[in-house]
Order: C-alpha cells, then structure tokens, then sequence
C-alpha cells in the first residue's frame, strides 16, 4: 500500500546529503508557502522522479502539481497526476 500526497513538490538538499521534500500550494520567492506534507532526510537514491523540477534559489520544485507517493519498496515516487476520463 501507498501513501500519496499532491501538490507543487519541492525538493532541497540538506547539509548530510539527504533531500528534503516538501509538498505545498506552492513556491514564492523561492520558499514553499500552504505546505501539506513534508518527507526529511531522505537518501537522494530513495528519490524517483518522472518529472523535471525547477531551480529556484536553494529549493528544486515542479511546475505542475504533482504526486507524492511512498511505495512498499521505501521508495519515494514523484510522478504526474493521471488524468480522469469519463466525466
């Protein structure tokens, strides 16, 4: 079983080398603002991402809303949103 999280995911890089992910409304002036969760120190190599992030001073964030998802595997999955059809 996953947990997911979605919104503007920003990533930055820790002293220790770890990232520290941070899913929120959104980046101003380089800092995450309406956080809604937070993953810390997590080893870069846990870190899969299918989306390019922007750098924004010390911070790395997407462009669109994305999804956070901690897989069975202690994998960290950034990914896009799948669409709905049928509505």
């Amino acid at each position: 079983m996953s947990i997911t999280d979605r919104g503007i995911v920003a990533v930055q890089r820790e002293s220790d080398g770890t990232l520290t992910l941070v899913v929120c409304a959104g980046v101003k002036a380089n800092q995450p603002y309406g956080v809604f969760a937070k993953y810390s120190h997590v080893p870069s190599d846990l870190i899969r991402t299918a989306l390019p992030l922007r750098k924004a001073g010390a911070l790395s964030h997407t462009e669109e809303i994305a999804q956070v998802s901690r897989v069975d595997t202690g994998h960290i999955e950034i990914s896009r949103i799948p669409e709905v059809t049928g509505l």
